[in-house]
């Protein structure tokens, strides 16, 4: 099982690249407290179009972890990330609520 629901502020303005694909890649960082209350930063990647987040937007994002792999000047380095499957504006309850029953209603049917 591999489900992660984070919720905090996106840092700065997303980025958006196009993959070879066709498809579209938005990737921002959100600022998130820890347990201790210090600030740790989580990055989030998002291949949904309609995907709109601006700075000091307080989103919940609902999606799994993955680990990625790729070669930069003849190195290899990974990041980890989380990959959206939803992303909700955090005042919009109802929504949150919805995207997390969604998201536990398709973990049990891949149960």
């Amino acid at each position: 099982m591999n489900l992660v629901v984070v919720q905090g502020l996106v840092r700065e303005d997303p980025v958006v690249r196009s993959l070879s694909s066709g498809q579209q890649a938005i990737s921002f960082e959100l600022a998130v407290r820890s347990s201790d209350e210090a600030l740790e930063s989580v990055p989030v990647v998002s291949f949904d179009a309609a995907c709109v987040v601006a700075p000091d937007d307080e989103v919940v994002v609902v999606g799994r972890v993955r680990k990625r792999f790729f070669r930069v000047g003849g190195l290899t380095q990974s990041r980890t990330e989380v990959v959206a499957a939803r992303v909700v504006p955090a005042r919009r309850r109802a929504q949150v609520a919805k995207a997390l029953d969604r998201a536990i209603e398709e973990l049990s049917a891949g149960a």
